[in-house]
């Protein structure tokens, strides 16, 4: 839910904002250029329901919302890196506050998906810590202190192997061959590869970047 730039135009909504009656609530620009206001979005979406059936989420509770920055937050370009000469970025930050914080009461969390989108299992350290430092900067003062992290690609820097009890297959059945779960025997301390998301050859090869490379080869 930053509405990236390369989402423009693609029938997504362009941002998140409070409504006349204090609900967070998508705007959502159509093909013909009206703009509407309402549940267009998971978190709008979800908010109506339980609204409606309260039994739905224990407490209220909703779920994690990841943030990156490289675009800015909820729609709102509000990278000071990224764009140093907008005109709108003290109005920009603080409507994107005020949005965080409503989500924050009504059920939401928010987790770091990193500023850039970048890859932490194979991201040199140097980028590594610039992009954890943009996000500090630029991200937490707006979305507030989050001891959550979702990676980008789900590329844990651990290289955590396949879920399962040792010693047995993903059916369950007893592997004599292998005590990771695996029914084909692997060379001690081989670890196995961990699938990076499906993209389309036409895009960038950030599933979540902009489709000319914005926020991918400056973090």
């Amino acid at each position: 839910m930053s509405y990236y730039e390369y989402m423009d135009g693609d029938g997504f909504p362009s941002k998140v904002l409070i409504d006349d009656h204090g609900q967070v609530k998508s705007e959502y620009p159509d093909a013909h250029g009206k703009t509407s206001i309402g549940a267009y979005d998971v978190v709008p979406l979800i908010d109506e329901y339980v609204r409606k059936h309260p039994d739905f989420s224990s407490r209220g509770s909703k779920g994690p919302v990841a943030m990156t920055g490289y675009n800015g937050v909820r729609g709102y370009r509000t990278s000071k890196s990224e764009y140093p000469k907008s005109k709108t970025m003290a109005k920009d930050t603080e409507t994107a506050t005020q949005v965080a914080d409503a989500m924050k009461a009504n059920g939401w969390v928010f987790a770091s998906h990193s500023w850039g989108h970048i890859d932490m299992g194979k991201t040199p350290m140097p980028r590594f810590a610039r992009d954890m430092k943009l996000w500090d900067a630029e991200v937490r003062p707006i979305i507030g202190d989050t001891d959550q992290l979702i990676y980008p690609f789900g590329a844990d820097i651990a290289r955590v192997e396949r879920y399962g009890a040792p010693g047995t297959t993903r059916s369950g059945r007893t592997d004599s061959t292998s005590s990771t779960g695996s029914t084909e025997p692997r060379p001690p301390g081989s670890r196995r590869a961990i699938p990076t998301c499906a993209r389309p050859a036409s895009t960038s090869t950030d599933c979540n970047s902009p489709r000319k490379g914005a926020g991918t080869g400056r973090c």
